[in-house]
């Protein structure tokens, strides 16, 4: 068994450079939306954006700049893991960045990561 950012990925092990996990890609390998055109701006858009996740079994990572992959989780175990984190047994009640960090580090990643720990913060 591999573990990654604490995940269990069974027998398969995804480094940054293994064949699947990255590489150049084409729209066809991409399942766009249904009123997106497979040629159009918009596509082009998604796909780019899409580069950096990859999907394992049931659960979407996010590839992290130097290549581990964090899980990405629902806003409200995102939000969930902030208030841990910062008031939990061992919080610290550290700074909306600090937080962020932290949750990174743990190998968690949501969209909102950066607002909501400003919103807890305040």
């Amino acid at each position: 068994m591999v573990a990654v950012a604490g995940h269990r990925l069974g027998n398969r092990c995804l480094w940054p450079f293994s064949a699947g996990a990255q590489g150049p890609f084409s729209s066809s390998e991409f399942k766009l939306p249904p009123h997106v055109d497979a040629k159009s701006a918009e596509a082009a858009r998604i796909i780019r954006r899409s580069k950096g996740f990859v999907l394992v079994g049931e659960n979407l990572y996010k590839r992290s700049a130097l290549g581990i992959l964090m899980k990405c989780v629902t806003l409200e175990e995102g939000k969930d893991i902030l208030i841990e984190i910062h008031e939990g047994v061992c919080g610290n009640h550290a700074a909306s960045r600090t937080l962020v960090g932290k949750a990174y580090r743990s190998g968690f990643f949501w969209p909102t990561t950066v607002s909501d720990a400003e919103d807890l913060v305040r």
